[in-house]
């Protein structure tokens, strides 16, 4: 199993453990969570991504990094067999069409429209030119079930079960020696307290 040391990957993945509820989680939304929160969003249309974020708060190196952080874990999950995707590509043109608009905005910032419109100039439009929008698009439409394994590994304290299994047999091994050390303490000290 691969170990997951970085700061946010583990913040993320603490995330998803919180969002699995024995259902499948929407990786979109999951997404959002995670990344589109305090004044950030993504315009997901159908031919691009567009990052909407706040120029007073941050640039965009920063939600760009934070955004391939995601995808990268979100991969890597994937190719580990950490989670099991199912997907329905037909959901971003679904919900497009249903609020007849041209995109959907993912976010987890509830009053980010009304921020939006009361401040325009403190908002820039970030396109998406590389595949880390193909990533976004897909993620609208795809659902994960989280894997045991993962699930124990995020409870483990971010342990691999043989990480656990060391620490167990670690305690038992300086138990049986602090008896061992007792037992030779006192076969020393018995022969002479008894003269």
């Amino acid at each position: 199993m691969k170990e997951f040391y970085n700061k946010k990957e583990r913040e993320f993945l603490i995330r998803l453990l919180n969002m699995n509820n024995n259902v499948s989680v929407n990786l979109g939304e999951y997404m959002s969570s995670c990344v589109l929160k305090r004044d950030r969003a993504a315009r997901v249309e159908t031919e691009y991504v567009t990052i909407v974020f706040n120029i007073k708060n941050e640039n965009e190196y920063i939600i760009v990094n934070d955004i391939q952080i995601i995808v990268s874990l979100i991969e890597s999950l994937k190719n580990d067999n950490l989670i099991f995707i199912h997907s329905n590509n037909k959901i971003l043109e679904i919900n497009i069409a249903q609020r007849g608009e041209k995109s959907i905005i993912l976010t987890s910032d509830k009053g980010f429209q009304a921020k939006i419109y009361a401040n325009s100039d403190n908002y820039r439009h970030l396109p998406l030119s590389t595949t880390i929008s193909e990533y976004i698009k897909d993620y609208v439409g795809q659902f994960c079930y989280i894997r045991p394994e993962l699930i124990d590994y995020i409870g483990n304290n971010f342990q691999t079960p043989d990480q656990v299994r060391f620490r167990k047999t670690l305690f038992w091994t300086r138990l049986t020696a602090f008896f061992a050390f007792i037992g030779l303490l006192a076969a020393i000290i018995i022969p002479f307290a008894t003269k």
